[in-house]
This record gives C-alpha cells, sequence and structure tokens, in this order.
C-alpha cells in the first residue's frame, strides 16, 4: 500500500486538476470550436451541404398569384449525419523501483508524468481539431505573390485577398482569426515592424507573444506551435470567431471522468482558481500486482465535426 503523500497524488481529482494545469494554457484551437457534451458516445449531428445562396431549390421571387398569395418555396433542409466519439490516449508506466521509496520522491515521479501528460494531451487535442479543420476547410481561389520569405512579397495583400474568400452570400462569414506555421508568424512579424510597411499594416500592430492584430485589416494571426507538427510551413487557415463552424463532441464516462474539473490558472496577471466542463478528458490508475508498478491512463474521448465548410479556408503558398 503506498503512502498517503502518494496516494493522495494519484487522485482522480488531483491527477486531473493537473493536466488542465498544463493542458488548457496549450490549447489554441479550443476558444474556436463549440463543446457539445454527449450523453452517450454514438450521437446524431446536422451539417449543411449547400449554401444558402447555391440551394438547388431557390427561386427568384415569384409574382403573387390571384388574391394576393405568394407561391411557397421549398428549401434544402440540413442533412443529417452520425457519429461516434472516439478513444485516443496513451498510458505511463510508474516503475517499482521508484515507487518502492513511497514518500515524496515517489510523489515526484508520479507529478512529472501526471504534468507530461497534461501537454501531450493538449498536443493530439490540437491535432485533432487542426486535423477536423484542414480536412472539413475551404480552399479559397486565391495567389499569394510571393512566399513570405522573398523580398517580393506581400503579405498585407495576401491576407486581404484570403479575407476577400470569407464572402459568402448568406452567410455572415468572415475573416477574423488566422493560424500561421512558426516561421511564417515570425516572417509576417518582422514585416510589420519594418518601418516602410507601417502605412500597409495601418498603424503599430498589437503584437503579443503568440499573436499579431493587424489594424489595415481587422485580423489577428496566431502562431502555431512547432511542436504540432501536422500544421505545415507555408501554410494559412483562416475562420470567424463569431460564428464557429467546428464542433467538439465529447463524452465523460462517470467512472473514469467528472463532469467539472477546478484548476488553477493565471489570468490578468492573476492566479485564480476557473472551474471548466470537462471536455472527454478521462483517467484511470491500474495496479499491477506482479510487477508493483502503478500504470496510469489518460485519453480522451471526443469526436471533432465541421458543420460548414464556408466558415474555414485553408490553403499554401505564403
Amino acid at each position: 500500500m503506498v503512502s498517503d503523500t502518494l496516494e493522495r497524488y494519484l487522485q482522480p481529482q488531483y491527477v486531473l486538476r493537473t493536466v488542465y494545469e498544463k493542458m488548457a494554457p496549450h490549447l489554441m484551437f479550443l476558444p474556436f470550436v463549440v463543446p457539445v457534451r454527449e450523453e452517450s458516445s454514438t450521437f446524431p449531428y446536422s451539417y449543411n451541404a449547400y449554401s444558402i445562396s447555391t440551394d438547388p431549390k431557390k427561386e427568384t421571387p415569384p409574382m403573387a398569384i390571384v388574391g394576393g398569395r405568394f407561391p411557397e418555396l421549398d428549401y434544402t433542409r440540413e442533412s443529417i449525419g452520425s457519429a461516434a466519439t472516439e478513444e485516443h490516449g496513451f498510458q505511463m508506466r510508474l516503475k517499482h523501483d521508484m515507487m518502492k521509496h513511497r514518500g515524496t520522491k515517489a510523489a515526484q515521479e508520479a507529478l512529472r508524468a501526471i504534468e507530461r501528460a497534461g501537454y501531450w494531451m493538449a498536443e493530439t487535442i490540437n491535432a485533432a481539431i487542426l486535423s477536423a479543420m484542414t480536412t472539413g476547410a475551404t480552399t479559397p481561389t486565391w495567389t499569394p505573390t510571393a512566399t513570405w520569405d522573398d523580398a517580393l512579397a506581400t503579405p498585407m495583400d495576401d491576407i486581404e485577398k484570403f479575407d476577400e474568400q470569407f464572402e459568402q452570400a448568406g452567410y455572415p462569414y468572415r475573416f477574423t482569426d488566422g493560424f500561421l506555421h512558426s516561421t511564417n508568424w515570425h516572417e509576417l512579424k518582422r514585416y510589420v515592424l519594418d518601418y516602410d510597411n507601417r502605412y500597409l499594416v495601418g498603424g503599430v500592430p498589437a503584437i503579443e507573444k503568440e499573436t499579431i492584430e493587424i489594424p489595415s485589416v481587422d485580423v489577428v494571426l496566431h502562431k502555431v506551435d512547432k511542436g504540432l507538427t501536422a500544421f505545415s510551413e507555408g501554410y494559412l487557415l483562416g475562420l470567424d470567431r463569431n460564428n464557429p463552424v467546428t464542433e467538439l463532441h465529447y463524452f465523460d464516462d462517470p467512472l473514469f471522468a467528472p463532469a467539472t474539473v477546478t484548476y488553477k490558472t493565471v489570468e490578468a496577471g492573476q492566479v485564480v482558481a476557473k472551474t471548466v466542463n470537462n471536455i472527454g478528458i478521462h483517467f484511470r490508475r491500474i495496479e499491477q500486482k506482479e510487477l508493483d508498478d502503478i500504470v496510469l491512463q489518460f485519453y480522451y474521448d471526443v469526436k471533432v465535426l465541421v458543420t460548414n465548410a464556408y466558415g474555414l479556408n485553408y490553403d499554401s503558398g505564403i
């Protein structure tokens, strides 16, 4: 039997709190998706097969018939699909050689494993959201002048052309946020900081550690960490923060995933306790008696879906 010190570190409430403390700050795509809690692992969902403007049942408004009535028009309903959440995860082994010391050293080893699991979980969820977004996005018809490492590159013009691609009749989508590979993000940063480009940039850009807000196009460009290898250099992913079209459907197994998690984070420079809905993050602990090892299992049970391709644009060329 492990000591109270180690036992406290391996309680599900503590483990998931620590996972969220490490995971939440790195979930760069989560603010741009709609979380949907599911009561079971299988669920129906709706999506648009046509835009409002390209609906094949659309007609020019007909003239009123005798009696003052207008003919009734039909429209194409949203398509209905069925999907299931999927478990993806990994396990980490706390070996007996370290656990036999019990006490503080064993607890520190467990904490290191849990913190690493939190960061790995963020990378995995980011990859799942990115894969759904890029697969379900529209490919814009634009031609960047040159790649942004070229002296002839025109990033402001490229971003404005990309912005134009979001204008779809019948839909409110606008280009508010874009994601760039770290290499392209730094190329853009150097461009907007160049004094000779101040007029094209539209004033002083608001530059943070991970974002650049450009006044002339009213767009925020986010840096994608190099650790997310699925996002290739040269690509731009654009979306509308105010009209998200990506849904993250998640299922919480009550045996291994509490409905909510409270963890500490930093907001406005202050450490605060934050309680959030658990987005399908699970923890299971297994005791292997024959080896006296402790196995920690971490997994998420989610399905990410894009409900309207017109709300996302994704292409290369920069």
